[in-house]
């Protein structure tokens, strides 16, 4: 069966997109209060009342009303309490504000938290910690952040052996766009043996895969899968930013497929396969009500743009008649549009389809 080495690529890109059409700031619709974010009104369709869905075991913050340390009130059963700690700058470290919470553990849940965190483009970067009441840290996330665009990130916190969260923030905080925690469980799932999927199912429907990606190619049948580039780069508004593979033998036809943050669906990135054009990408979409997923309003027109700030899954189809044996070059840009932001792309994979 052929294979597929990987190569690597150079260059540099960007841009943005925005959705036309009408879009309700998400801010708008909500009032804010001491505990959280509430629905300001009850939307109606026709004749009949759309109804709430319940998050008893979900808590969405306003992120003004806890850095103002306002009491939180109604809080999930698993959360007992919610604090404001700032350190103030010493030496080799710089000012941070600590969102600290105090947990309770229940029976039914699984030992994890999911901190959904947003954070605008500044300097500095944020982290998730969980540490027990005797000053022992039991974990700590990576650290997530951007200079140049809005970023959303979701840490899985597990705290068997923890009595508390701490989500630390550059600063005084104030680059806190948004801020969700939620319990999670396990649950039975019935799959096929040889299919393994992803261990941990998003709240939002979220496609990104949650396990890293192998750095060895797979064949499965007569499909081959192998990754081009584990790592990210930026998309700029102007310019492209080249990948390069090899393959051994011109497939019947390619599915590329990658992550993008800071995107919008309604214009995914242009890909060009050895100065040739490609379909459009398909964007998997998360549902609307993540909180990543922000809106704003374009001035001077009745246009917003909203973009998602975490990850989002695409796929681009590739004719085989585009791929040739040897060098295959990917050419990435983003559409010309009338708000530009800088995005970003990592994993990228391909698959093979070959005869039998």
């Amino acid at each position: 069966m052929p294979s597929l080495t990987k190569s690597t690529r150079i260059a540099i890109v960007s841009t943005c997109f925005c959705f036309t059409a009408a879009w309700v700031d998400a801010q708008s619709d909500f009032a804010t209060n001491a505990e959280g974010i509430q629905p300001r009104n009850t939307p109606q369709l026709g004749e009949s009342l759309v109804k709430v869905q319940p998050t008893p075991f979900t808590i969405r913050f306003d992120p003004n009303s806890i850095l103002a340390e306002r009491p939180q009130t109604a809080l999930p059963l698993w959360l007992q309490s919610v604090s404001i700690k700032h350190t103030p700058a010493a030496v080799g470290k710089g000012q941070t504000t600590s969102v600290r919470f105090d947990i309770r553990r229940i029976a039914s849940l699984a030992p994890f938290i999911e901190i959904r965190t947003g954070l605008a483009p500044g300097i500095g970067k944020a982290c998730v910690s969980a540490w027990t009441e005797t000053g022992t840290e039991v974990f700590r996330s990576a650290p997530f952040g951007s200079g140049s665009e809005f970023v959303s990130e979701s840490v899985r916190v597990p705290f068997a052996d923890a009595d508390y969260i701490e989500l630390e923030l550059p600063k005084n905080g104030e680059r806190l766009s948004s801020l969700t925690a939620a319990a999670m469980r396990y649950s039975q799932v019935l799959r096929a043996v040889d299919f393994p999927q992803d261990p941990v199912a998003d709240a939002f429907g979220n496609g990104t895969r949650t396990t890293p990606a192998s750095e060895t190619d797979r064949i499965l049948w007569n499909r081959v899968l192998a990754l081009i580039d584990s790592g990210s780069f930026l998309l700029q508004p102007t310019g492209t930013q080249n990948v390069e593979f090899d393959i051994s033998t011109r497939p019947l036809c390619a599915l590329l497929s990658f992550e993008i943050r800071n995107s919008s669906g309604e214009a995914p990135p242009v890909v060009r396969l050895n100065e040739s054009p490609l379909p459009s990408a398909s964007v998997v979409m998360p549902d609307l009500a993540d909180p990543a997923w922000r809106g704003t309003s374009i001035p001077g027109t009745q246009l917003s743009v909203v973009r998602y700030t975490g990850w989002m899954r695409v796929q681009q189809y590739i004719p085989g008649d585009l791929l040739t044996p040897g060098t295959n070059q990917l050419i990435f840009s983003l559409p010309t549009l009338s708000r530009p932001e800088t995005e970003e792309i990592r994993r990228l994979e391909i698959q093979l389809k070959y005869k039998r």
